[in-house]
């Protein structure tokens, strides 16, 4: 839904990335968190984006991440029946062989990972995973505890006060 408005990429860029050689996932299609919204909403939302990001790229679009890591049971089957391979969520760690694949952990790339932090992850080493699983599991647990809503009230002021936002 923000392909081709400032600031976001646009349908050129999207192809190029595929052509050279990027996997094309999608992201639902307004960036809503998926276990806030209804049945009819959630497929239209996920076949939508997919949809969209096909025709931009010009190669199926079966990888799906989760907005805000909000994700359950429920939408997993919605991703399955919308044709997606993969789901992954927010959920920081290893995927062991075995792992279900709508129940992916991934790992945040952000500017001030460092590059020996960033090796560390990538050799695997689950104490440079340690932090950041605690930390999750925190904001998981304030996610269910707070609901959706007050969850990113909360935050954001969090963000406002330490001038993050």
């Amino acid at each position: 839904g923000f392909m081709d408005t400032a600031g976001y990429l646009s349908a050129a860029d999207v192809r190029a990335l595929a052509r050279d050689g990027f996997t094309i996932g999608a992201h639902g299609a307004t960036h809503r968190f998926l276990t806030d919204i209804d049945d009819r909403e959630l497929d239209a939302e996920l076949r939508g984006a997919r949809e969209v990001l096909e025709r931009a790229a010009g190669v199926p679009v079966l990888h799906l991440a989760l907005p805000g890591g909000r994700g359950d049971a429920r939408v997993a089957a919605a991703a399955r029946r919308a044709g997606y391979a993969s789901l992954a969520t927010s959920r920081v760690g290893l995927n062991p062989s075995g792992t279900d694949r709508f129940a992916l952990r991934r790992v945040a790339v952000v500017d001030d990972l460092g590059l020996a932090r960033f090796a560390a992850l990538a050799r695997g080493d689950t104490r440079a995973y340690a932090r950041d699983q605690l930390v999750g599991g925190v904001l998981g647990a304030a996610k269910k505890v707070l609901g959706n809503r007050r969850y990113e009230a909360w935050r954001g002021l969090a963000l406002k006060l330490l001038g993050k936002s």
